[in-house]
């Protein structure tokens, strides 16, 4: 998407061409809370050694470390 004020198309019109809702473009997304991150971090870690693990032993492999802490 072009923001320049310059351009020749309008965002609307940006939006219409990549079929993207306009309100897609202008949504201001929340900061995800660092606890959040931080555990995604560790589950995209998991899945990169571990790419077989479903959600289920992932959800069991949490629940083990958190028992052990």
């Amino acid at each position: 998407m072009i923001e320049d004020q310059g351009s020749p198309l309008a965002i609307a019109e940006q939006c219409r061409l990549v079929s993207v809702n306009r309100s897609t473009w202008y949504y201001d997304g929340k900061d995800e809370r660092e606890e959040n991150v931080e555990l995604m971090n560790m589950m995209d870690e998991l899945h990169l050694d571990h790419p077989t693990w479903g959600s289920r032993t992932m959800r069991d492999h949490f629940r083990n470390m958190s028992r052990s802490v």
